[in-house]
Formats: structure tokens, C-alpha cells, sequence
């Protein structure tokens, strides 16, 4: 986790913290549930099989599903968009437009993932939409 947080410091205008976010590992009946219940994602458009980890700001907690493989390049790229989070959090950033945060975190992990040997994320409808959001105050 270290190296990834050194990485996305290096490639944007985040600072490594001196505390690391808690990951916690849930079986997919309890990521689903958390999702729904504290996240109010239970109509989210994207399937809840796809999600592997999400960050919860309130708490600066990374969920992750039981059986996320830290090694897999795939499941590294879904970290490093959680943890830009993360630093986006201990930055202090505002969730007034959250659009805006996403769309950031999803650039450092295209970019991670072209890096690393990995297509860049695809620029979907959804992602259009969760960045269109103007920017608010900070």
C-alpha cells in the first residue's frame, strides 16, 4: 500500500500521510449490504459483482472484497483509485461536487494503468455524467 501511495504522490499533487487508511475485508452478502445501507447504492447502475473496493470518506476506511489479490494488476488499479481517495480525504478536500473527485481518482488510476502494462480506463456514459458536476467551494 505503501508503494502505491508513494506512486500516486509522485504522479499528482497529493502528499503521502503519516497514517494509512484501514482496510477491511468483507464477504460480497456484507459488501452488498454496506453498499446499499451505507452508501445508498442498492440502485447503483453498476453491477455490485464488479465492485471490488470502495472508500468511505466518513470513515477513511477502504472495503474490500474477501479474496481482493493485492498481487493482481487489475485489483492494484482498483486500490490506487481508492487510495487517491484517501489522500483526497486527508487533504481535505470537499465532497460538494464528488464528480469532481472521481474524475480525478480515475485519472491517476488510467494513468497507473498505463504505467503498469494496463489498457486505460474506457470513458463511459457514467463517468461523463459523475463529472459533470461544476466545481463548489473548497
Amino acid at each position: 500500500m505503501v508503494a502505491l501511495l508513494t506512486w500516486i504522490a509522485a504522479h499528482s499533487g497529493h502528499s503521502v500521510p503519516d497514517t494509512l487508511p484501514d482496510v477491511v475485508a468483507m464477504t460480497q452478502a456484507d459488501f452488498e449490504l454496506y453498499l446499499c445501507e451505507q452508501m445508498e447504492r442498492c440502485d447503483s447502475p453498476k453491477p455490485l459483482l464488479e465492485i471490488l473496493a470502495l472508500f468511505d470518506f466518513d470513515t477513511r476506511t477502504v472495503y474490500i472484497l474477501e479474496g481482493f489479490d493485492p498481487q493482481d494488476r487489475e485489483h492494484q488499479s482498483t486500490m490506487v483509485r481508492q487510495l487517491v481517495h484517501f489522500l483526497q480525504a486527508h487533504a481535505g478536500r470537499s465532497r460538494h461536487c464528488q464528480g469532481v473527485l472521481v474524475q480525478e481518482a480515475r485519472h491517476i488510476e488510467s494513468h497507473w494503468r498505463v504505467a503498469h502494462g494496463l489498457p486505460p480506463l474506457p470513458v463511459t456514459p457514467l463517468g461523463m455524467l459523475l463529472a459533470s458536476c461544476e466545481p463548489g467551494p473548497t
